[in-house]
């Protein structure tokens, strides 16, 4: 919290010193403007990681279509990736069926390791998310395994076996200057927990990760 605010009250400073040199403000606002929401990424994470902890977290039984769900992911990061030139691919093999889940818990998790995918890609690169159904049982519970692969920047096997503790970042987002709070994925991974699903990482450094 304090680096964004740091941020915000020393760039408020500056502009107030050139409020008369149009351009120069207009930098000094924009400034302002990333610090704000990362800082407003940073307080909502903490309000639902506060709430997973203290056991407020409501997972709701309702009807969706996965496949419905997996797209309006694809689409929330359709624009961001195209204005890195990334190649955003969706291969979803789903039956069309209505599943019983929480879709909002479910896109956030998708979200998540979406938004990662795009943010750590370099331009032209690509990320693919892909889903498929691998049993259903006699009972009508139905197994199914989502990916998201991608040609970023990698993680070391060594992040990796702490990836899902709080404010824990990869070296490599710090050199490239990549904004994150370190809780994405650590919400990730609660959220996964309360759900009843199971993680299933791999990754080649510098090369992707797959999760």
């Amino acid at each position: 919290i304090r680096t964004p605010m740091n941020a915000i009250m020393g760039f408020t400073e500056l502009a107030k010193r050139h409020i008369n040199e149009p351009e120069v403000l207009s930098g000094y606002l924009d400034k302002i403007d990333t610090s704000n929401h990362h800082l407003l990424d940073l307080i909502d994470d903490l309000l639902e990681m506060s709430k997973i902890d203290y056991g407020n977290t409501d997972i709701k039984d309702e009807v969706c279509n996965l496949k419905r769900q997996l797209q309006i992911v694809a689409d929330m990061f359709k624009v961001q990736a195209e204005e890195k030139g990334i190649h955003l691919e969706t291969e979803f093999d789903l039956p069309n069926d209505e599943v019983h889940a929480d879709s909002l818990r479910f896109r956030r998790v998708m979200s998540n390791l979406v938004g990662n995918a795009v943010k750590f890609t370099p331009n032209d690169g690509f990320v693919k998310i892909t889903a498929r159904q691998k049993k259903v049982s006699d009972s009508g519970y139905a197994r199914y395994e989502f990916s998201v692969i991608d040609n970023g920047v990698g993680m070391s096997e060594d992040f990796m076996k702490r990836m899902f503790n709080a404010f824990e970042r990869e070296s490599t987002s710090t050199q490239t200057g990549y904004l994150g709070t370190g809780l994405g994925l650590t919400i990730t991974k609660k959220l996964l927990n309360i759900m009843g699903g199971s993680d299933r990482k791999s990754t080649r450094l510098n090369s992707s990760h797959d999760q």
